[in-house]
């Protein structure tokens, strides 16, 4: 078995030196404290440990991860008090996670790391992202080799399953290992309005824990699905689908999904309008919330 783990991270690395690796893990403490991040890091840290998982018997098998897509509902309770204090980048990024897929294109041997956002609702690994990011497992344009989270110290953690999930509202709950941690839950809030603040905090194209801010520009009924969409002007792109939009005091109020370019008749690019998914889906997905406020 550890053969077979060694081959593994070298296919995987595919000419990274794991020295190099193992020294930048050694010298992570070094490159947070001094407040630069470095995207490497988290790319080659999904790698190696989603390599690890994927030669572990006890891992979740993707295909498994898939079928569990048809599940809608799960019995679950979550804190969700609102928070009343100021938001505040460096405390809510810890509980920002960066998803990974880990997988082999058709091109060459390496391994390739996606990466998309999630966010945290419960101390014991329960966390939020976006349907579409589990869905494009089956679509089998790739090998995929596995799937883990990160957080921003650089924890890689294994996705143990998924509780429920909506294709049509975009969103999913999963869980992770969290092996005895306590991670650090966001609260959320169902009430905002057009023209309240709102800040992001994902990872547009491997460019892990950019924040962005902006305000609420419209409510409105995704076309052709009739599902409930917000508006927004604060800046993310591919790779932030299923991170936290905050209100001012840090609550989450939807989850990030796409981007829509609008173009002029002499095709010039006019805007681009950003679309969430309203938190009141997540709460959708469960049976029974205990809650200690009105949201």
């Amino acid at each position: 078995m550890k053969h077979i783990t060694v081959i593994i991270l070298l296919i995987v690395c595919n000419g990274i030196c794991i020295a190099d690796n193992l020294h930048e893990h050694t010298t992570k403490r070094n490159v947070i404290e001094k407040e630069f991040i470095n995207d490497n890091f988290y790319i080659n840290s999904l790698k190696l440990k989603i390599a690890e998982f994927a030669s572990d018997s006890s891992t979740v098998s993707v295909e498994t991860i898939v079928n569990q897509l048809k599940r809608t509902k799960c019995r679950i309770q979550l804190e969700t008090e609102k928070s009343t204090s100021s938001f505040s980048y460096n405390d809510l990024k810890h509980s920002v996670l960066a998803i990974g897929e880990l997988y082999k294109c058709k091109n060459c041997p390496a391994g390739h790391i996606s990466s998309a956002s999630a966010f945290v609702i419960s101390e014991d690994g329960l966390c939020v992202s976006n349907y579409h990011v589990f869905d494009v497992l089956s679509e089998q344009k790739a090998m995929v080799m596995g799937l883990g989270v990160t957080n921003f110290e650089g924890k890689v953690y294994k996705i143990k399953e998924v509780l429920a999930a909506n294709k049509k509202d975009d969103v999913l709950i999963f869980k992770i290992d969290t092996q005895g941690d306590k991670l650090s839950p966001l609260p959320l809030n169902r009430k905002v309005s057009v023209g309240d603040k709102v800040k992001v905090i994902s990872h547009p194209k491997r460019k892990f824990y950019a924040y962005s801010e902006g305000i609420l520009t419209r409510k409105h009924l995704a076309a052709g699905i009739n599902s409930p969409r917000y508006s927004i002007s604060a800046d993310y792109a591919q790779g932030s689908s299923g991170g936290p939009v905050f209100d001012q005091n840090g609550n989450v109020i939807g989850v990030v999904e796409s981007t829509i370019s609008i173009y002029s008749s002499d095709k010039h690019i006019q805007m681009v309008m950003k679309d969430i998914i309203p938190i009141q889906a997540v709460f959708n997905l469960i049976d029974q919330v205990e809650e200690r406020t009105n949201l």
